[in-house]
């Protein structure tokens, strides 16, 4: 049971791993991923911010990742410098938390179900592998 226990710690941050690397696939991510770049154009056509490069040249965002990345530079940008919405971080960061542990809790579920499915069809029968662990476990 202890080794159960703390097995499942090392299963959930390799779910957590997979689910992270399906999240920025090129495959997966149109599914899954948040366009932020949508945001970030909207921010722009509202005149709240500007995306320049080094030499205050106009800078087109074209990927979800680079969008993500300005967003986030500019949250926290903002939550620093506005009184109304400092200290939300603790909050916003529990829930970004939670949504990314229920995305690899799916993840978990998936796999599981794969694998109670190749159990079931596989040539000894579930059945059969319910007994042995049964068995297993009276003794």
């Amino acid at each position: 049971m202890i080794g159960a226990f703390l097995a499942s710690g090392a299963l959930g941050y390799i779910l957590a791993n997979i689910y992270f690397g399906l999240y920025w696939s090129p495959i997966v991510k149109g599914f899954i991923a948040i366009d932020h770049l949508s945001l970030l154009r909207n921010l722009e056509s509202a005149k709240i911010i500007d995306i320049v490069d080094e030499k205050d040249n106009k800078r087109d965002i074209k990927n979800k990742r680079d969008a993500w990345n300005i967003i986030t530079q500019f949250w926290h940008a903002r939550v620093e410098n506005d009184d109304q919405i400092r200290g939300i971080n603790r909050i916003t960061d529990r829930l970004t938390d939670i949504t990314h542990a229920l995305g690899a809790t799916c993840l978990g579920t998936i796999i599981g179900l794969i694998i109670w499915i190749g159990f079931h069809l596989s040539n000894y029968g579930f059945g059969f592998c319910i007994k042995k662990v049964v068995f297993f476990l009276d003794g």
